[in-house]
């Protein structure tokens, strides 16, 4: 048995991603029948999030301490980045917008940080306090999103990250 961390699917079912703790990111292209190893040069990964045709995949690491975005899962040749603007943490969340264009990502002691070009940047949010954060989620048009944090409670934003709020 392999130790499945984290598992996301498209919207139309069509493309499946997991990462496997130690040996790193799998997807499948039908349906999750069959899956296969997408080649990178990282194992230890935490989270996965995919937007909804499966063009734009957000990932993050928890010992390693980065943030990766995938463009094209679908063809022959992904393109595999490490984001830019996110320190090395121990990242515990993703998120991301149907359309790809916004995604979030949390960890241990950390701010919020969120994207609004497809992953090219990130920021941190400066309202929000450093936490240790446990899942982040957004809407399908990234307008709204949510946070958790360790033995607390949740933050929320409903103007795509840009100002944060402590729900009551």
């Amino acid at each position: 048995w392999y130790a499945w961390k984290d598992v996301a699917i498209s919207s139309n079912g069509q493309l499946f991603v997991g990462l496997i703790d130690g040996q790193g990111f799998y997807y499948s292209t039908n349906y999750g029948l069959h899956w296969q190893q997408l080649p990178s040069k990282t194992y230890h990964l935490s989270s996965v999030s995919i937007n909804s045709d499966g063009n734009w995949i957000i990932t993050s690491s928890n010992s390693q301490g980065y943030v990766y975005v995938v463009h094209g899962a679908l063809t022959n040749c992904p393109n595999y980045f490490k984001v830019s603007g996110v320190p090395s943490n121990s990242w515990t969340g993703t998120a991301i917008s149907a359309s790809g264009q916004y995604m979030a990502v949390v960890g241990t002691s950390s701010k919020i940080y969120s994207s609004s070009d497809y992953g090219s940047s990130f920021s941190a949010a400066a309202d929000c306090p450093t936490l240790s954060w446990t899942s982040v989620t957004m809407s399908s048009s990234g307008q709204y999103l949510a946070a958790a944090y360790k033995n607390g409670g949740v933050y929320f934003s409903v103007n795509f990250g840009t100002t944060w709020y402590a729900a009551s």
